[in-house]
């Protein structure tokens, strides 16, 4: 009973130092069976970032500012991208500071995001400081496109001047944005794990078709790791079974 036993257990290890090793090299290889654009276009960070969707979706973050010329001219075609975004995807958008010139900006967004009114008035925004050529970096400005956008003034003043909030908030995104190694904008981290620019792809056409390879290689592996886990699972219990029965007979 006791050999019984130990091929059983044996045969079970096995089968699970296999599936194990099968799935991780087939992870390793999902990225060479999925066609890659050039080599360059994106760059994988070394240390992974926390992402909030906990694995539940894939999550994209575009960092950007406001008074960037490139944000503007990409701001377009990514809201049309936004419009067919696959449903296990997840996008947020974190504006950066880089001192003193981003801070009315990154502050102004930061009110427009805790007042629920980002999808409506970015674009607006964008068209403020770059058709109309108002640079929108005081406060009083801010103010004075606020009430020409008929927004509540008496909720924007009080969220714009809340300055407890906005330094935790700011100090939030300072972290993310050195978590991505962001050095310029727009900059586009995917997953915790890649980042990718229209700069980095070479080109706008290249960016998006970078962004859609890093989803799918990241969607493969994601529901690769999700069938090796339930796999693994599957033996655990097995060799529980295994080992309950085993022991039962030997106690006959």
């Amino acid at each position: 009973m006791t050999n019984l036993k130990r091929r059983s257990f044996m045969g079970f290890s096995i089968s699970m130092a296999s599936l194990l090793l099968a799935t991780l090299l087939i992870v390793n290889n999902v990225s060479a069976q999925t066609s890659p654009p050039p080599e360059g276009q994106y760059r994988k960070l070394e240390t992974r970032v926390a992402t909030t969707s906990a694995g539940k979706k894939i999550e994209v973050i575009e960092f950007f500012w406001f008074g960037c010329a490139h944000c503007n001219a990409l701001d377009p075609a990514l809201e049309v991208w936004l419009k067919k975004m696959p449903a296990d995807v997840s996008f947020k958008r974190v504006h950066v500071s880089f001192g003193e010139r981003t801070d009315i900006h990154q502050r102004l967004f930061l009110t427009l995001e805790a007042l629920g009114l980002n999808a409506t008035q970015n674009a607006s925004v964008f068209t403020e400081i770059h058709a109309k050529n108002k640079k929108m970096t005081t406060r009083e400005e801010v103010l004075a496109w606020a009430q020409s956008r008929n927004l509540d003034m008496k909720k924007f003043t009080a969220t714009f001047d809340d300055r407890f909030t906005m330094a935790r908030k700011q100090a939030s995104a300072a972290q993310l944005q050195a978590a991505y190694k962001v050095d310029g904008v727009p900059h586009f981290g995917i997953d915790g794990q890649y980042i990718t620019s229209p700069s980095i792809a070479r080109s706008e056409a290249g960016f998006f078709n970078t962004l859609e390879y890093l989803i799918q290689i990241t969607r493969k592996k994601n529901s690769l790791m999700n069938t090796v886990a339930t796999a693994t699972a599957t033996v655990k219990q097995a060799i529980k079974k295994s080992e309950s029965k085993n022991t039962s007979i030997n106690n006959q």
